[in-house]
């Protein structure tokens, strides 16, 4: 009956199965919920690793676009600095030539000065030989009794006129 007795379990035996059994459930349950939270893990890892990847590809755009926006700046920035230099450049011609402007307005002004004096003086010495011509004419008239025709003075006045021409 030794085989019998194998079979049959002695009662102090029972509780030792039964924990025994139990602990081979809490122990697959275990495996289970360790697997179910590894591949959870997994998962959750495979997700992060995505996310990671979208922002680091979203990150290379930015720098892309950042370093666009730096050549574009440079750009500017060159540009700006020989426009710059033209528009100095040019201002100062300007300025150069207002001087110039400005010292052949003096040089035109004081040639206009002697102009006018020198008519002045024309305008005397016309008087003059209107009046001694007209001396001569008396003279010529009383002594010799020849009439001589008077100087008229359109001449001065012709000159005059094709000065004010040219400068207009």
């Amino acid at each position: 009956m030794p085989a019998n007795n194998e079979e049959k379990k002695e009662p102090e035996s029972i509780p030792e199965d039964v924990e025994s059994q139990l602990e081979a459930l809490i122990a697959k349950k275990k495996e289970e919920i360790e697997k179910g939270l590894n591949d959870k893990i997994k998962l959750a890892k495979g997700e992060a690793e995505k996310k990671i990847g979208d922002i680091e590809k979203e990150f290379e755009k930015e720098k892309e676009t950042l370093s666009s926006y730096r050549k574009v700046m440079a750009e500017y920035e060159s540009k700006k600095k020989s426009l710059e230099s033209e528009i100095k450049e040019h201002l100062n011609k300007a300025i150069e030539v207002q001087k110039a402007i400005e010292k052949l307005t003096g040089a035109t002004l004081g040639e206009l000065k002697k102009v006018n004096e020198l008519s002045q003086k024309l305008e005397e010495f016309h008087k003059e030989v209107e009046e001694k011509a007209s001396l001569l004419e008396k003279e010529l008239e009383e002594k010799f009794g020849i009439v001589a025709e008077v100087l008229e003075g359109r001449e001065h006045e012709d000159i005059i006129g094709d000065l004010e021409k040219e400068l207009t």
